[in-house]
């Protein structure tokens, strides 16, 4: 009986929550970094690999000792977030544009605003998150919350352990898979006080885009975007607190992260 209380099994969940879901992606040997569309080579996820120091890893467990690992990988892959300075140096103010490790704990904890275009995307995999689907998903729920993170759901995140299928690339060797439209992120950072965006693919600009316009948006605003979520068990609405929780490295302009939602 000790035991199932001292591991969770028996306890109340914490923040008055119905359930917890972790909506990290796992991360592993076939996870891959999105940065070859500019052209730059940038690290995937590699594990205890050949030629730091001579060494591969290390492992005492059976003699009494310890294991380490040796981890190398880009700052971007599997569940990651972008800060304002993956892009910008400088805001259209002037100041200096925030890191990840100045990302506040204020802001990565967030309330959540969920809106699921699994169907639409069905449809059309290029789809591009519209004002009018902001619109339609606050006469159902009521106005986005100040200080909220809106996710866009778009059943594309069962895809990730398959590249093939998740970069969706056709015969031209274009990718295909949905985003926000720079429209709908002009009206979130405008008329709406959000504190970022996710989304369940690769990035927050549709597979197509050339310029990732939506970036630009959102993070000269000085917001933040979390890629590559696991959304799989969350619902539409406005019923969960999502808390993301990047490495705090200094000066990254992005970073691996946990995510969490916590579903009242």
């Amino acid at each position: 009986r000790w035991r199932e209380c001292q591991f969770g099994m028996d306890t109340k969940l914490p923040f008055g929550a119905k359930s917890i879901v972790d909506c990290t992606q796992m991360v592993n040997e076939k996870s891959f970094s999105y940065g070859g569309v500019f052209g730059a080579y940038v690290c995937p996820f590699l594990r205890n690999f050949e030629g730091f120091r001579g060494s591969i890893a290390f492992d005492a467990r059976e003699e009494g000792g310890a294991r380490k690992d040796l981890y190398m990988t880009g700052c971007d892959v599997g569940t990651h977030i972008d800060s304002p300075s993956h892009f910008f140096t400088k805001y259209p103010n002037g100041k200096p544009a925030r890191c990840i490790h100045q990302l506040k704990p204020s802001e990565l904890i967030a309330k959540g605003s969920v809106i699921d275009v699994t169907k639409k995307v069905e449809e059309n995999n290029d789809y591009l998150l519209t004002t009018q689907d902001i619109l339609d998903f606050e006469a159902k729920y009521g106005k986005i919350k100040d200080n909220s993170i809106v996710i866009m759901k778009t059943g594309w995140g069962g895809r990730f352990e398959e590249r093939k299928c998740y970069e969706n690339k056709c015969s031209k060797g274009l990718i295909h898979f949905p985003g926000f439209s720079p429209k709908c992120a002009k009206f979130l950072v405008n008329e709406r006080k959000i504190v970022g965006i996710g989304i369940d693919t690769p990035s927050l600009d549709h597979g197509p885009s050339p310029d990732f316009p939506t970036h630009k948006v959102i993070l000269a605003a000085d917001k933040y975007q979390v890629e590559n979520m696991n959304l799989e068990q969350i619902p539409e609405g406005i019923g969960s607190t999502f808390i993301c929780s990047p490495l705090k490295v200094e000066g990254a302009p992005e970073a691996m992260a946990r995510v969490f939602a916590v579903l009242t």
